[in-house]
């Protein structure tokens, strides 16, 4: 049960410090793929199927900069979940050794 809690905040850490530069990388993919213009500051049309998604690869790549924030917070919580993982497995061991 501990080991699948470890798992899934193992997880939630890394797609919390990686999302947002995900999400970057994927509207600037999407956008290099449609020849469209994509900056930070402006909106650039972009026609993807008939739908305009100029927009949503411009929200898309404004999210990457949330990377400045979760990346450094998701660092902080992955030390505190080796140290965890560590302590654990510590534990675990001087169990087996005990019985």
């Amino acid at each position: 049960m501990i080991r699948k809690l470890m798992l899934l905040a193992l997880g939630l850490t890394l797609a919390f410090g990686l999302l947002p530069l995900l999400l970057a990388l994927g509207g600037s993919l999407v956008a290099g793929a449609l020849g469209c213009g994509l900056e930070d500051s402006s909106v650039h049309s972009c026609r993807l199927l008939g739908l305009e998604i100029g927009g949503a690869l411009s929200a898309s790549l404004m999210l990457g900069w949330f990377g400045m924030i979760t990346l450094p917070v998701s660092g902080m919580v992955l030390v505190v979940w080796i140290a965890a993982a560590l302590a654990l497995v510590a534990v675990e061991r001087v169990r087996r050794r005990a019985s």
